[in-house]
C-alpha cells in the first residue's frame, strides 16, 4: 500500500463518524451556548494533546510566524463551526451535513488558484450542479424557505480555506503541533465568546446564554464529541499534508450519507422529496470527482 493511502484510509473513517459529532453537538445546545460547547470540547482535546511527550516543547520551538498562520487556520474552523452550529438549532441534520459538503467542491475549485495545483475545468461544471442541489435543499421557492441553508453555504466556504491553509503549511510545521495549535486557538476563540456573554444582555439565544451548572451528561457527551473531532484532525491534518487537496477534498462526502442514517435515528428525520434530491445530488458530484481526481 502506497505511503498515502493509509492516511486517506483513516481520513474516511473519521469524516464519515463525523456527523455523530454533530448530533451530539445538536442535542447539547439545546442546554448551552455554542461557544461553551465549543470550549470545553477544545480545552479536552488541548488538554490530552499537551499531555504527549515532546510535544510542548516542539510547540514552542515553532517559529512565531508559523504559529501566526497556524492560528488563522483555527480561527477560520472557528468560523465554520458557530455558523455550522447555529444552522442545526434551525436545519434537520441530514440538511446541513449535505450542505456543508460544499466544501469540499469549493476546495477543489480553489486549490489550482491558492495552491498552484492542477487545474480542473470539470470543477467549475461540479460547483455549478453542488450550488443546484443547495437550491434543492433550502427549497427558496417553497411557502417556508430554508434560508438558514446559507449560513452552512458559508462556513463550508470558511472551512475550504481552513484546509486549503492546512495543505499551505504543510512543510512549517509537524501535524501533532498543527493540531495542537487548532484546540488551543479553539478554546482561546471560544472563551473570549463567553466572556463577551457576560457583558450582554441575554435573550436565550444560541450565541449568548446565561452560563450554568453543566450537568454530568452533558460534560460526557463533549468528551465523546472531543475524541472523535482528536481523531478527526489528526486524519485530516494528516491527509491533507500527503496529497493535493483537490484529490482529497471529494473524499469528504462520505458523511453525506452518514448524516442522513444519523438524522433518521435520533430524530426520525425523513428529508422532503426535494431536499432528498439535493443530497442525493451533491454525493453524486462527490462521487463522481472522487473518481475523476
Amino acid at each position: 500500500m502506497r505511503s498515502y493511502e493509509w492516511p486517506i484510509l483513516l481520513f474516511c473513517g473519521a469524516i464519515f463518524l463525523s456527523p455523530v459529532n454533530d448530533a451530539i453537538v445538536k442535542l447539547v445546545t439545546v442546554e448551552m451556548s455554542i461557544a461553551e460547547v465549543i470550549c470545553i470540547r477544545a480545552l479536552y482535546c488541548a488538554c490530552i494533546l499537551l499531555c504527549i511527550k515532546n510535544n510542548v516543547k516542539e510547540l514552542t520551538r515553532t517559529d512565531i510566524d508559523t504559529l501566526f498562520l497556524l492560528f488563522c487556520r483555527a480561527a477560520l474552523l472557528s468560523m465554520s463551526m458557530f455558523l455550522y452550529i447555529y444552522s442545526l438549532s434551525f436545519l434537520s441534520l441530514s440538511i446541513a451535513v449535505s450542505t456543508f459538503y460544499l466544501a469540499p467542491i469549493f476546495i477543489s475549485l480553489l486549490s489550482p488558484v491558492f495552491l498552484r495545483e492542477p487545474m480542473r475545468f470539470n470543477n467549475i461544471t461540479f460547483v455549478l450542479i453542488g450550488f443546484f442541489g443547495v437550491l434543492l435543499i433550502s427549497e427558496p421557492w417553497s411557502a417556508d424557505p430554508k434560508a438558514e441553508v446559507l449560513l452552512v453555504v458559508i462556513a463550508a466556504l470558511s472551512y475550504a480555506f481552513f484546509q486549503l491553509l492546512t495543505r499551505a503549511t504543510s512543510s512549517k510545521a509537524g501535524t501533532l503541533t498543527v493540531v495542537t495549535v487548532q484546540h488551543l486557538a479553539l478554546s482561546i476563540i471560544s472563551g473570549v465568546v463567553i466572556l463577551y456573554n457576560f457583558k450582554v444582555t441575554h435573550h436565550g439565544s444560541d450565541f449568548s446564554r446565561i452560563i450554568k451548572n453543566y450537568s454530568f451528561e452533558n460534560l460526557m457527551l463533549i468528551f465523546i464529541c472531543g475524541l472523535i473531532v482528536l481523531c478527526f484532525s489528526f486524519a485530516s491534518a494528516n491527509a491533507y499534508r500527503k496529497t493535493h487537496a483537490f484529490k482529497i477534498a471529494p473524499l469528504e462526502f462520505v458523511a453525506i450519507p452518514s448524516g442522513v442514517i444519523w438524522s433518521y435515528i435520533i430524530w426520525n428525520d425523513v428529508p422532503s422529496v426535494s431536499a432528498f434530491g439535493g443530497i442525493f445530488l451533491i454525493f453524486m458530484v462527490g462521487l463522481i470527482n472522487s473518481k475523476l481526481n
